[in-house]
């Protein structure tokens, strides 16, 4: 048997608190749970009923069980006949024609019902029984939606560790539970001391970027471009990084040589971006970072684009005329206040991992995309050094706070694309 409680977490939480129920696998099928006192006041008399929870296949919601002891003790004794490893007297020791009968009063009666609903509910949530020794305690709907969040998102965690962090979160929490509104929780927040805020949002902003950064990451290896098309739709800022200017999606999958963007037929790339001062468009199409950047050789001392780059650039070219030349009837037709003067385009495709070894592959590359006119390339793993870059900016002591860092969400750089 285990000499400490082992910690599980279902539906009752595992620590130590006056309120825990202990359970001890005495077999795989059933276990002893600590005593449900009766009869907290008296100090000669004590009644209790020992529970032990049971796995009852034939009726799995009969899994409690127990004994209900009397015991007495004598005015100059310290423990009670159990404590001292007495033997009870029970029904397969009575006489015949003689009765056994245990009041409860009324007190004693709820304590039991009160005891036993706790228990049922603990061993439904258990279910199997575990070994050891385990410990639970109740946790109310608030709580255990917590929990939850915290297993499904181990990053959440991260935050509410921080020290600052957790102590403004927690005053949140406590607030909510109250009961306090919206508009009340709003007049709360304006108080709070704007370094207190700052330091709620960075965190905030933190986490969630270290969430998108980490899901990029770990998928550099994902070959399907429809995970890629909604994850940068829910992610659009990541794109918008690429242009000097404040920008934002526009639309996905939109019509560019249709009656209108939401109508049918035509060419639809996979987002337009919008110029939040001029309203110009911009087309972004992508492929995957599993997608060739070069193909063969060319006479030793270059190498060709793959059939896909090559592809992906004729396609964005394709979508951009077709858009110059039906954007009269789309604009009109759609009734969207945007325009599209020479609009840029932007590929997305491929890892530089696949240039590092050799540096005529690297030059190649470079030179061909260097030279595109209208047409910006970018891989998947330096959109990924953006978001880290950006992450660098946020996580500072000094810049977390600042008003500037929470602005290079729009920042420009030396790849970034006017439009």
């Amino acid at each position: 048997m285990n000499a400490n409680p082992v910690l599980h977490t279902f539906g009752y939480l595992p620590i130590d608190d006056s309120s825990a129920i202990t359970v001890t696998s005495t077999s795989a099928q059933s276990a002893n749970v600590s005593p449900i006192t009766l009869n907290d006041q008296a100090t000669l008399v004590r009644l209790r009923f020992l529970p032990k929870i049971v796995s009852n296949r034939t009726n799995p919601v009969n899994n409690v069980e127990g004994d209900l002891v009397y015991e007495k003790r004598g005015k100059n004794t310290e423990k009670f006949p159990l404590d001292r490893g007495a033997d009870f007297v029970g029904r397969q020791t009575i006489k015949n024609g003689d009765a056994l009968k245990l009041h409860l009063n009324s007190a004693e009666t709820r304590n039991l019902f009160d005891g036993l609903a706790k228990l049922y509910a603990a061993a439904g949530d258990i279910g199997s029984i575990p070994y050891g020794t385990t410990k639970y305690v109740a946790l109310d709907k608030a709580v255990r939606t917590l929990l939850d969040l915290l297993r499904k998102d181990p990053a959440a965690a991260h935050m509410i560790a921080d020290n600052e962090t957790f102590e403004l979160i927690q005053e949140l929490f406590k607030l909510l539970t109250q009961g306090t509104s919206m508009d009340e929780l709003r007049d709360i927040l304006k108080g709070l001391e704007d370094s207190n805020l700052q330091s709620l949002s960075a965190s905030l902003s933190v986490e969630r970027l270290k969430r998108v950064r980490d899901e990029f990451r770990e998928n550099l290896g994902n070959g399907t471009e429809k995970y890629w098309q909604d994850f940068f739709k829910r992610n659009a800022w990541i794109i918008s990084q690429v242009f000097s200017i404040p920008c934002t999606l526009y639309d996905d999958q939109a019509y560019v040589g249709g009656k209108s963007f939401s109508g049918t037929g035509g060419n639809l790339p996979d987002f337009l971006y919008e110029n939040k001062m001029t309203k110009n468009l911009a087309i972004v199409e992508i492929k995957t970072p599993k997608t060739q950047l070069l193909g063969q050789p060319y006479r030793g001392n270059s190498y060709s684009m793959s059939k896909e780059f090559s592809g992906a650039i004729s396609q964005v070219l394709s979508y951009k005329q077709s858009l110059l030349n039906e954007f009269n009837s789309i604009y009109v037709n759609s009734g969207g206040n945007v325009e599209a003067f020479s609009p840029r385009c932007v590929v997305v495709l491929g890892n530089t991992n696949e240039l590092q070894t050799d540096r005529t592959k690297m030059g190649s590359f470079e030179n061909f995309r260097a030279c595109l006119n209208g047409v910006t390339v970018l891989t998947y793993d330096e959109l990924l050094g953006r978001v880290d870059d950006l992450l660098g900016i946020l996580a500072t002591d000094d810049g977390a706070g600042d008003s500037s860092a929470a602005g290079a969400w729009d920042c420009a750089s030396s790849d970034s694309v006017p439009f």
